[in-house]
């Protein structure tokens, strides 16, 4: 078994940093949606759409730079 460099234990420390990220966000979203509005169905579909901006923002500058 070869041994990993120490860049992609980083990387992939940062892309779990930011799944935990996504998951926070989405929760905050989801939650304040619902305190606004009470409706099930819109607090998933923007706590959805804040998570994937969240992770592609995230992944696109932090992770994944070049």
């Amino acid at each position: 078994m070869s041994k990993i460099s120490k860049k992609v234990v980083l990387q992939f420390l940062k892309f779990c940093l930011t799944g935990v990220s996504n998951v926070v966000v989405s929760y905050i979203a989801y939650f304040l949606v619902l305190f606004c509005c009470d409706n099930l169905f819109v607090a998933n579909l923007i706590a959805y759409t804040a998570g994937t901006v969240n992770a592609f923002l995230w992944n696109n500058y932090f992770v994944c730079k070049k």
